[in-house]
């Protein structure tokens, strides 16, 4: 499979690399990218980057100036991306819960918090692994 892994902080994702790798959640066949700065795909290149990845996982904050996550998915999806997206947030407000009630082809998961003592990379891993299985990757 082909990743996107997308958030404004560098040091973030790297640690998210890591660990997806570590727990062999990223196989050695896969490819994964890492990017801080959304606005290289805008307007056309915005498509050109959808037909690449199989899966976008991308931070909900994306920095000062900036759309949010959520915004940059939506947009990608309609652009025609078939692929797997899912947003990572800290936001475990019911605001946001309603939100993404609302984005039946948008997966959440919500970052490590006092309620989520499992860790979100384990369950990245889960719906990574599910994707593998229901696409045979």
């Amino acid at each position: 499979m082909r990743f996107a892994l997308i958030d404004d902080n560098s040091t973030v994702i790297k640690i998210a690399e890591i660990m997806l790798k570590k727990e062999n959640f990223i196989k050695e066949y896969d490819e994964i990218k890492l990017f801080t700065d959304i606005s290289l795909f805008s307007g056309n290149n915005a498509m050109d980057f959808a037909c690449i990845y199989d899966m976008i996982i991308c931070d909900y904050n994306l920095g000062e100036n900036s759309m949010n996550g959520l915004e940059f998915l939506k947009g990608i999806k309609n652009l025609g991306f078939t692929g797997h997206c899912i947003l990572l947030t800290g936001d475990d407000s019911i605001k946001m819960k309603t939100k993404m009630l609302l984005q039946s082809n948008i997966h959440y998961i919500i970052k490590n918090n006092e309620r989520n003592k499992q860790g979100h990379i384990y369950q990245l891993g889960n719906l990574i692994e599910n994707c593998r299985i229901n696409e045979g990757k």
